[in-house]
């Protein structure tokens, strides 16, 4: 017994700590506190431990609205957040939460202010134009229309006109085979 209380002993002391650790942000862009000059495309979060594809954030600014992200990836140690659209002036914090390499979660906020001004947008005045619209006569398009459905019409006539021919042909032949194929057998008898 006192060898295997011994070897427990050995064991945990030389196991490696770090697979005994949980995943936590080591660093980030934006760090805790970190006021940005500029606008914001995305936000990189390092851990301190191996993490899993499982492992996510959420944006949101001062009232709780959450910020639209495009696409989160996982490479290694590293989280990795494209938003939809650049952040400007406000105060966010970010919920992650990280599925460690051990199987355990963890989860923490960052709150960043960002200091950029949204570009000024000018707008310009689109002159009207006066642009007359051609009167299209009714009559005109009606006559046309009509046309058209008497010249499809014929069409489908002169198709089923061709298939009836066709068919009337088609059963003469047959009625001539037979009958040759008739005075041959009475012949040969």
């Amino acid at each position: 017994m006192k060898k295997l209380i011994g070897f427990l002993i050995v064991f945990c002391l030389l196991m490696p700590l770090h697979v005994l650790g949980h995943s936590y942000v080591g660093s980030s862009t934006p760090s805790e506190g970190e006021v940005v000059n500029e606008p914001l495309k995305e936000i990189v979060l390092q851990f301190d431990a191996g993490i899993e594809e499982h492992t996510s954030i959420d944006l949101a600014d001062e009232d709780g609205v959450n910020i639209p992200i495009r696409n989160q990836y996982v490479e290694e140690r590293t989280l990795v957040a494209l938003l939809n659209e650049l952040i400007y002036s406000g105060q966010y914090t970010i919920q992650w939460t990280a599925l460690g390499s051990d199987g355990h979660t963890t989860e923490g906020t960052i709150s960043f202010t960002v200091d950029a001004p949204e570009p000024e947008v000018v707008e310009e005045e689109i002159p009207e134009v006066d642009v007359e619209v051609p009167q299209v006569n009714e009559e005109v398009l009606e006559e046309e229309s009509v046309e058209e459905e008497q010249i499809e019409t014929e069409e489908i006539v002169e198709e089923e006109t061709e298939e009836a021919a066709n068919f009337i042909l088609f059963i003469l032949l047959g009625i001539v085979v037979v009958i040759g194929a008739i005075v041959l057998v009475r012949r040969r008898k």
